[in-house]
């Protein structure tokens, strides 16, 4: 008997402080307030196709993310403009670059928003430039969908995307206009396109730059390693050598 009850001991000394992580874990999780409702978000699954429910829910987290009133428009704006969040949510981000497939506009423009707004946390940037950077990244590609959603051209057509995005953020950038001017001209001046040998008025800018691009190189080295069998570290594009490492590597 006291053999089995020095087992029992022994047994709780080994579960309570992994019970007491799991509990702390729990208690840490955060809900993602946000003003999308469930009639939103099952649209929103049936927009991105396959069901990305992964993307539809870092989205949203993306969303609650902005908690400054003069950004509140963007929110706005994106949730309930129905056919232009489908095609977001649907269209190619390039031909045949990066993200060259039926939701990577959206897979992308989250990547950029996700590492801009917490690389620019760590790096300490103000809260408005956080979630202004956070908005600029979500939206810099948004004008790809121009053609479709005006020109009834349902496939991937390239053009001053820059500029399309503003005609179609006209609303939420007049809004904020009149609310904040120096907000506004720090993001016209993040979505605007740029001219060679532009120089930088603010440093977030290279931050957001970094994220683009960072995004847009991973997934196509991704694309072009993925008809090849896993051990394969190497590859030719456009006459130079791509290489990777893997588990196998």
């Amino acid at each position: 008997m006291l053999e089995t009850a020095n087992i029992r001991m022994d047994w709780h000394r080994l579960l309570y402080p992994m019970i007491t992580k799991v509990t702390q874990c729990v208690c840490a999780i955060k809900p993602i307030v946000t003003k999308c409702s469930e009639q939103q978000y099952c649209q929103m699954l049936n927009f991105s196709h396959n069901n990305h429910d992964g993307l539809v829910g870092r989205f949203l987290r993306l969303l609650s993310f902005v908690t400054i009133i003069e950004l509140q428009p963007f929110v706005d704006f994106i949730l309930t403009k129905q056919e232009i969040l489908q095609l977001f949510m649907s269209s190619e981000a390039s031909f045949k670059h990066h993200h060259s497939y039926k939701v990577g506009l959206f897979e992308h423009s989250i990547e950029v928003a996700e590492m801009t707004y917490q690389n620019a946390k760590h790096l300490g940037h103000s809260d408005v430039e956080c979630q202004t950077a956070l908005i600029a990244a979500l939206f810099h590609d948004i004008g790809k969908i121009y053609p479709a959603l005006n020109m009834n051209n349902q496939k991937y057509c390239a053009g001053p995307h820059e500029s399309y995005a503003f005609a179609l953020l006209s609303k939420p950038l007049g809004e904020l206009g009149t609310l904040n001017s120096r907000i506004f001209s720090m993001l016209t001046e993040l979505l605007a396109a740029k001219p060679y040998g532009h120089k930088t008025r603010y440093a977030i800018e290279h931050v957001l730059k970094q994220a683009d691009r960072s995004s847009a190189e991973s997934n196509y080295a991704k694309i072009k390693f993925n008809t090849l069998p896993s051990h394969y570290y190497f590859t030719k594009v456009n006459g130079n050598m791509m290489y990777r490492l893997n588990s196998s590597s």
